[in-house]
């Protein structure tokens, strides 16, 4: 496969706001280009939750920190050093406290006289940072507070309750690397606002995820086996936040009404020809992006595709090929596909096809994108497709299975036999003919058993090439011989492979004197400028040996 971007190319593209900056605009610039339609303004920052989705093992446990204190259902309880950890887990009737001290887990009431804690439990520690200790032992610190909500009978959820700046200080380097231009920062910065903000809201365990479902977030960074902390955030995009502070972007999505915050969608790279988003979002435009090429190492890509990824995707034992039905008509190669088929053959060889999306495809595959053409080189278990096709002759305007499988093995073979729809048309023919005579087989209108060893990639016979005596034996064979319509036989066989030979295309070598057979010898005897009579005699045969 070889393709374009990273990503779903839907409003900005984070590479190309960097060739945009690196190519003299500012961040104002950037997101009008990648927004149109937009306005730049100012709100306040509040407080938003964000769940920590990594923390998978259903307890919140967090460090010992000077200043730490626990608070739940309205008491505040500061938490002595000593234990070295602390953790929120749910018990029947509840969540329940406990300390680490030696190793051993014990209770830890705030309440006095009560066993367990009401969730929502909150951590948070004056002065420093939170360390919250994720499945596997890796320990992450964050600002704010951690809280452990709870969300069924035997999990709680970690949530960090953060300022939204401070949110936006880990997000930023997490989205876009430090190392871009700082108007493209800027514009990151204000696009992460922006989306993030349209999620804080009343009600739910948290207002947005920490991975890339929503907004990439890691908190201020990973605490290493020396208590300090390896920095996810950065000072460039630490000034890129502080230099955008409270500026999102605004929408007007209907007449009349006021500017609502807009969906400010990004991703890695659109490879140069923008997505439009949906209905209602018209400030996100398909457009050609000549900034996204600008030292983007996802700006072109190949890939290569296995089929078994394919098979176990699409329940297709052996992948014959992959056909793009339909593109969206923008960009390279008529755009993005739209519409798919993955076509192959069951373990006994029948035909089968499923019909998917770019996108599907994309994912179901790991492409870096939607944006892709194909280069297909799987194959067929030859010995399968001969197996159950050996013995089926076909030509021009057959129907079924069988004819799927010999467009689909033409087109494979370099020969473009059309859709493979099982209709055998024009396109089908020409294919036909071009594979005989690229493998050098009898020239034939139909497909017989020799052709389907070919095209099952089997040993097979070639055409004996023509030589200077086998005209004469001809001749000498049948020059007594008197053909008409309505004959048959072998004679007439003799007759139908040499016209077939010369390009007359009398149709299938059957040993039936039809109507496509007449017109062929006619064709032969007014270019030998015999009488036209269709009928074959001595003259006719010595025309045919020369």
């Amino acid at each position: 496969m070889a393709g374009h971007g990273f990503g779903h190319g839907v409003g900005m593209s984070q590479y190309g706001a960097n060739g945009a900056a690196r190519s003299g605009l500012s961040y104002r610039q950037i997101l009008a280009f990648y927004y149109p339609g937009t306005l730049l303004t100012s709100l306040s920052s509040p407080t938003i939750r964000v769940g920590i989705t990594s923390d998978t093992d259903g307890i919140v446990e967090v460090a010992a920190a000077p200043g730490l204190t626990a608070s739940s259902d309205g008491v505040v309880r500061r938490l002595p050093t000593t234990p070295d950890r602390w953790r929120v887990r749910v018990v029947v009737g509840g969540c329940v406290l406990e300390a680490r001290t030696a190793g051993n887990w014990s209770k830890f009431p705030l309440r006095q006289g009560e066993q367990n804690t009401p969730c929502p439990v909150m951590f948070t520690a004056t002065g420093h940072l939170v360390r919250l200790v994720l499945p596997g032992g890796v320990t992450r610190a964050y600002r704010g507070s951690i809280t452990a909500q709870q969300v069924s009978s035997g999990k709680v959820v970690t949530v960090n309750r953060v300022n939204l700046e401070s949110y936006l200080r880990s997000v930023v380097p997490a989205e876009s690397p430090a190392y871009f231009h700082l108007e493209a920062l800027r514009a990151q910065a204000v696009a992460a606002r922006t989306y993030a903000k349209r999620f804080i809201r009343a009600g739910g365990s948290y207002d947005i995820c920490d991975s890339t479902a929503c907004q990439v977030y890691k908190g201020v960074g990973v605490v290493n086996s020396r208590g300090s902390i390896n920095a996810a955030e950065q000072p460039a995009t630490d000034a890129a936040v502080t230099d955008t502070a409270g500026q999102v972007l605004t929408y007007a999505f209907a007449a009349g009404r006021a500017p609502q915050l807009a969906t400010t969608m990004f991703s890695a790279s659109n490879g140069g020809q923008a997505v439009a988003g949906g209905a209602g979002h018209g400030y996100l435009t398909a457009h050609p992006d000549p900034y996204d090429r600008i030292d983007n190492p996802w700006s072109s890509w190949t890939r290569t595709v296995r089929a078994t990824s394919l098979e176990k995707a699409y329940g297709i034992n052996r992948v014959a090929r992959i056909q793009v039905l339909s593109r969206d008509g923008r960009g390279d190669w008529g755009g993005r596909p739209t519409s798919i088929r993955v076509e192959g053959f069951t373990s006994d060889g029948r035909y089968r096809a499923t019909d998917t999306t770019g996108r599907s495809l994309g994912a179901v595959t790991g492409l870096p994108s939607d944006y892709f053409t194909s280069e297909e080189t799987a194959t067929v278990d030859p010995a399968t497709l001969y197996r159950r096709y050996g013995g089926t002759t076909l030509q021009a305007g057959a129907r079924g299975i069988a004819v799927k499988a010999v467009q689909v093995l033409l087109t494979e073979a370099g020969h473009d036999a059309g859709p493979a729809d099982g209709v055998w048309g024009g396109r089908t023919s020409a294919a036909l003919r071009a594979f005989q005579v690229q493998k050098k087989l009898p020239l034939d209108t139909d497909v017989t058993r020799n052709d389907w060893r070919a095209l099952s990639g089997l040993s097979y016979t070639q055409a004996r090439p023509a030589s200077k005596t086998a005209p004469k034996t001809l001749y000498q064979r049948y020059r007594t011989t008197v053909l008409r319509t309505g004959s048959r036989g072998t004679a007439v066989r003799a007759l139908q492979s040499e016209l077939n030979r010369r390009g007359l295309k009398v149709g299938r070598v059957d040993g039936v004197f039809g109507v496509k057979t007449r017109g062929g010898v006619v064709r032969l005897q007014r270019a030998r400028h015999l009488t036209a009579t269709g009928v074959v005699r001595a003259s006719t045969w010595k025309a045919l040996s020369r």
